[in-house]
């Protein structure tokens, strides 16, 4: 039913939406995170970040045999 769509945020305020924050105009930074890679396709990730600036973190998988890279970008 098209009349009872909700543009407002769940706590049934007046204000739309995108004034909670959504749409904020302050720099926010996230962590991405690569899928499960091999040694040489994790160093040359680490190289390309790297050589951007990001910041990097690399962890061993579970499985021992992969890595995961997760990178923290703006």
């Amino acid at each position: 039913m098209a009349h009872d769509t909700k543009f407002y945020n769940s706590d049934n305020s007046a204000a739309p939406a995108s004034r909670h924050g959504r749409r904020s105009r302050t720099f926010k930074s996230d962590w991405f995170q690569h899928p499960p890679c091999t040694e040489e396709q994790a160093e040359w990730l680490i190289q390309c970040y790297r050589r951007h600036g990001y910041e990097i973190k690399k962890a061993l998988s579970l499985d021992y045999r992969h890595w995961i890279i997760s990178v923290r970008l703006p």
